[in-house]
């Protein structure tokens, strides 16, 4: 898992564009989408997906004017719609969800998607679109204006 999570990482990364605004007292540049929301939305994608009852990747697409990183399985336990963004927290995977966090893939439970949210806002993107259905749960990303 962890060689699956670098792997996508270093494609995700070579896809991106990155402006750079030369002239005046600093160099500023700037990507169409930020890296660590993309990270964020990719590693809770791979480590909340279901593994029980599919066969199907997480898979994610990149379109010329969004991305997005679909997993199979809803949302889980004591997590809905609204509990998601108020970073509470259920492991479909506890055992996956611990050898993440030891191998330093995972850093902190239940605050990827508050991160990656602040993240877009912080880059000019617009809001995570989010689409959470019993067999799937879908995010869509929008670059920067």
């Amino acid at each position: 898992m962890p060689d699956q999570v670098r792997q996508i990482e270093e494609i995700m990364r070579v896809n991106l564009r990155t402006t750079v605004a030369i002239g005046g007292p600093q160099r500023r540049e700037q990507s169409d989408y930020p890296v660590g929301a993309l990270e964020q939305l990719i590693r809770n994608a791979l480590l909340h997906r279901t593994y029980d009852a599919s066969t199907m990747p997480v898979k994610v697409y990149w379109y010329s004017n969004r991305i997005e990183i679909m997993n199979p399985g809803g949302l889980y336990g004591e997590v809905n719609p609204d509990t998601i963004w108020q970073n509470v927290t259920a492991y479909r995977n506890p055992l996956l969800a611990e050898g993440l966090k030891m191998l330093g893939v995972v850093e902190r439970f239940g605050y990827g998607l508050t991160q990656a949210c602040r993240a877009l806002e912080a880059n000019g993107n617009p809001p995570l679109m989010t689409q959470f259905e019993p067999n799937y749960t879908l995010f869509k990303v929008e670059p920067a204006q």
